[in-house]
């Protein structure tokens, strides 16, 4: 563009300079669904908020174990779609995968049972990422992208994904369903000490070696979307470990096998942040809590399998071959009555329906789930498939069996059948080898009604400015003593790139503009909680981001090419020029910087306020010693950065032409 300079009398071209500034408000039922919400809702009467849900509502989506093919399968509940099969560990390494684990955000955790690494006293486990929407294709060797409802690759948007962009195209290359595994060569054993650089499917995301805990079979998520691990190898109770739950990386463990004696068979954290966990043969629960590491090995006097919670703080386990359920409450003390037999024999996955109470058990031996009432009461057998292990409940209430010798899952909806106490409405073949294998939380229902009592929101805006600094997020909600609403931002020039990002937890109305939140695309993760024993819900209102204002700017005023010459400390001018939403007068001393992205200068020379191009507002001219600027040889970008007063940041850039 050509501007006429006032004074200077001359005409000079800023290439590309272009207005920068966005701003996206959220208040609206319409602007929430934009983005993905996990145990929330706008339902009237309160509409145009976002609040807790009264019963837990997890992701879509349910993922199983199929411990004879070495994989994970993720299902879609309602309509029983499989959307991708994963390895859960690279190739060279042992797998028989069980208790998979949803988290807070729809990521799965899953152990390997088989593995116990090379000093017999090291597992593993895996966590798998989720990613909803995008347009499946394939990729040329080209690069390019060709829509194929068939092939290996998402390209956005999407929708929500947490699947990681390893090789920087942009696309998410994962399983497009049942059977569809793609290769983990593990070549030079690159993952077989944790890592996943050889996986082809981008939705594997940690594979993470767990010292001291051979024999995966307890996996659990904390509040803090933390990973407790428990060994137990050769049916013997050893070490617990917590990984990171984004990284994997290994943050504490202790052992239960010398201190308590017992645990890692299964289990879960309740709402207090207590760790339980089942111990088979041992014949005690162990009851730990992180917060002060002291623990208790409970005894039952008899076997101890599958553990679920109830909404009130209950403990439901099943007793295996005794036949029975035992309802202890959250200190550990067994309840008057229990335990209590079951129906049929065998008893091992527990799950309880939050709209209820309601227990729903897996009795193996007998290819029935029992259905209790909280006290005690058996309402219903219903029959299902070859030799059940684990039932788990969906974002409907709906309860889904795993089938061990018939290699399926099934559904049962608890209002069908004749008596209206629940009936299979779906089956779901597995293929053949599956031997689904599960007892723990398949849908995250636990995750985010027990352990947590939290929900998201996430959304992605699209600035559509590249490497854009954003600046600031403000939002309006209620808080009630024990609630809390907390806000994490990422930002990237891809869509597939944010999960690359660590999110960085934000204060509200503080300007952030400069940690590194820089991007194209701006991912928001609005997070409601509330306490142990809260009933109130935190509500969201309104929910704001800002980006820098619009600006324009000239760089070497004059020169068609912004041309800048490098290797003296020569000086290199600029103009910003003022709008109705910049005044420069107002800009902040000291704030201004200038070059290369992340290696911007402070000027050596400052103009007075002029209207150089005569449109009404006042503009000002910055010198800066191009030395300092972090600018290269060749064709590039530079931006010019500051504040106003009031928190408000201005961001301007140009082309520019860097000559030796």
């Amino acid at each position: 563009m050509i501007r006429a300079f006032a004074g200077a009398c001359l005409a000079v071209a800023a290439l590309t300079a272009t207005a920068l500034g966005q701003s996206r408000t959220y208040t609206t039922d319409a602007d929430f669904d934009l983005g993905t919400i996990v145990n929330l809702n706008h339902n009237p009467p309160f509409n145009n908020q976002l609040q807790l849900n009264p019963t837990a509502e997890p992701f879509p989506f349910i993922s199983v174990a199929c411990s004879g093919r070495g994989t994970i399968v993720r299902l879609e509940t309602n309509t029983g779609q499989v959307l991708g099969e994963y390895l859960s560990s690279p190739d060279g390494m042992a797998r028989n995968p069980s208790r998979t684990t949803v988290d807070l955000y729809g990521n799965v955790w899953c152990g390997n049972r088989d593995e116990n690494g090379a000093d017999g006293m090291t597992g593993s486990a895996i966590k798998i990422g989720i990613i909803i929407g995008g347009v499946r294709g394939n990729k040329l060797p080209s690069g390019e992208f060709v829509p194929d409802l068939n092939g290996e690759y998402l390209q956005p948007p999407f929708a929500y994904s947490t699947c990681v962009d390893r090789d920087g195209d942009g696309l998410i290359r994962t399983s497009k369903g049942l059977g569809n595994t793609l290769a983990w060569s593990n070549a030079g054993g690159a993952d077989s000490n944790g890592g996943v650089s050889t996986a082809e499917d981008e939705a594997i995301i940690v594979y993470a070696r767990t010292p001291g805990a051979p024999g995966v079979r307890h996996v659990s998520v904390d509040r803090d979307n933390n990973v407790w691990i428990g060994g137990f190898r050769d049916y013997v109770p050893r070490s617990f470990v917590k990984v990171n739950g984004d990284t994997g990386t290994v943050m504490t463990s202790f052992n239960a096998a010398a201190r308590f004696g017992c645990g890692g068979y299964g289990g879960f954290v309740d709402r207090n942040g207590i760790l339980w966990s089942a111990s088979l043969n041992q014949f005690a629960l162990l009851r730990y809590d992180p917060a002060t590491d002291t623990g208790a090995a409970i005894g039952l006097g008899r076997q101890t399998y599958g553990l679920g919670a109830d909404s009130d703080g209950n403990v439901w386990n099943s007793n295996w071959e005794w036949n029975t359920v035992t309802k202890l409450d959250a200190a550990g003390v067994v309840y008057p009555g229990f335990p209590v037999g079951l129906s049929a024999s065998g008893g091992r996955g527990v799950v309880s329906t939050p709209l209820d109470n309601n227990v729903w058990i897996a009795c193996s031996h007998s290819n029935l789930v029992d259905r209790f009432a909280s006290d005690g009461t058996l309402l219903k057998q219903i029959g299902v498939g070859a030799h059940p292990t684990g039932v788990a409940v969906d974002r409907a209430g709906k309860v889904w069996v795993t089938n061990y010798n018939s290699s399926d899952v099934m559904r049962i909806d608890p209002a069908a059948g004749p008596d209206g106490l629940g009936a299979v409405d779906l089956v779901v073949p597995l293929g053949g080898n599956a031997y689904p294998y599960n007892y723990s939380d398949m849908t995250g229902v636990i995750a985010v009604g027990i352990t947590s009592q939290q929900g998201s929101w996430d959304v992605v805006f699209d600035s559509q400015v590249p490497a854009l600094d954003w600046g600031k997020v403000t939002w309006d909600g209620a808080t009630p003593a024990g609630t809390a609403i907390t806000v994490g931002v990422r930002a990237a020039d891809t869509v597939a790139g944010l999960t690359g990002v660590p999110f960085t937890f934000i204060t509200k109305d503080d300007p952030f503009n400069g940690t590194g939140v820089n991007g194209r695309y701006i991912e928001l993760r609005t997070t409601l909680s509330r306490e142990a024993g809260v009933t109130e819900t935190p509500v969201l209102y309104e929910l704001s981001v800002q980006a820098p204002l619009d600006a324009e700017l000239d760089i070497s005023p004059g020169l068609s090419a912004n041309k800048v010459v490098l290797g003296k400390p020569y000086t290199v001018y600029a103009v910003l020029f003022g709008s109705a939403q910049v005044d420069v007068r107002s800009i902040i001393p000291g704030s201004v910087r200038f070059g290369a992205s992340g290696t911007e200068a402070a000027p050596v020379r400052q103009g007075i306020a002029i209207d150089f191009d005569r449109d009404g507002f006042e503009d000002v001219l910055y010198g800066f010693r191009t030395t300092q600027c972090g600018l290269t040889t060749g064709t590039g970008i530079a931006w010019l950065r500051a504040s106003l007063t009031g928190d408000i940041r201005v961001q301007a850039w140009d082309n520019v032409l860097v000559v030796p």
